[in-house]
């Protein structure tokens, strides 16, 4: 009787250490410049999951964060656009209708071709409404268009 105490509470101290590790808000943040004002300014309010949970364009982020402030956060000015620029850069999206060829090059992975076919797509069509009018621009992969999907957005 006495060993199986022991062990069970060895279980459930190993199971409860386990739990704290992944709750354990820097580990569901990537590196990089932003990562500590995030965690100091941001999860004063709610947990990083919060944050995280889907993505936005830049003007988003900086709409979200300004959205936050006057309902009350305490977010040091000079944290502010490190805070949009780290959450834009690991958790955005990239609107097809105003982005740069080398945008859509860098953020996105598209092709020097690909991108200059999307841009000319916009111009002669006027903005891209959706991701099934995108799948119709000319020189697009279909399946490197999906496996972007989630990066892509239409609007702001």
């Amino acid at each position: 009787m006495r060993k199986t105490i022991v062990l069970l509470s060895s279980t459930v101290a190993f199971g409860t250490l386990i739990l704290i590790g992944a709750q354990d808000p820097g580990n569901q943040l990537p590196e990089g410049d932003g990562k500590t004002a995030v965690l100091a300014d941001c999860t004063k309010c709610h947990e990083v999951s919060k944050v995280t949970h889907s993505r936005q364009t830049q003007i988003s982020w900086q709409q979200t964060v300004d959205n936050m402030i006057t309902r009350g956060a305490q977010i040091p000015d000079d944290d502010v656009p490190i805070i949009v620029s780290y959450l834009a850069a690991n958790f955005g999206q990239i609107n097809v209708n105003t982005a740069s060829q080398a945008q859509l090059q860098s953020f996105i992975g598209f092709s020097e071709e690909e991108s200059k076919a999307i841009i000319a797509y916009r111009e002669a069509n006027g903005k891209i409404r959706n991701f099934e009018q995108l799948s119709k621009v000319a020189g697009l992969d279909a399946s490197k268009l999906q496996a972007k999907h989630e990066l892509i957005a239409f609007a702001q």
